[in-house]
């Protein structure tokens, strides 16, 4: 657990580079999914080369500033995860929809790919 103010500095700084090296991120909402649905999410995105990853939202928006990504804030209220991915966002796209069908408790709020930001409904019309 990150309890110092240079622990937070170093975690901001190792998790923006690794924000900065995904090819897409998503902000997810998870309250409610059982450890064993959350097992199975994160079985499934390992073959998207992708990651689930539960951050404070006040570390993830201090991230999103260093790395110059906006518009992020208004998405990381309540429980929030972020979902980072290396492979092809197309497929894990369609693949948290499918998730996201089997298991109501789970939303996806926003997203970004392709150099921009992609919000729930343009992330279902790419599901789709």
């Amino acid at each position: 657990m990150i309890k110092t103010k240079q622990e937070k500095h170093e975690f901001v700084k190792s998790f923006e580079q690794r924000i900065k090296e995904a090819k897409s991120f998503y902000l997810v909402g998870y309250q409610g999914l059982t450890v064993k649905e959350l097992e199975d999410l994160r079985r499934k995105l390992r073959a998207f080369d992708a990651n689930f990853n539960v951050i404070r939202n006040r570390l993830v928006s201090r991230v999103f500033n260093n790395a110059s990504f906006k518009g992020f804030d208004e998405y990381l209220k309540g429980p929030v995860a972020i979902i980072l991915e290396n492979g092809d966002f197309i497929k894990l796209i369609k693949q948290l929809s499918i998730f996201s069908k089997a298991n109501n408790k789970f939303k996806i709020k926003a997203g970004y790919a392709d150099n921009r930001l992609l919000s729930e409904g343009d992330i279902k019309n790419i599901a789709s």
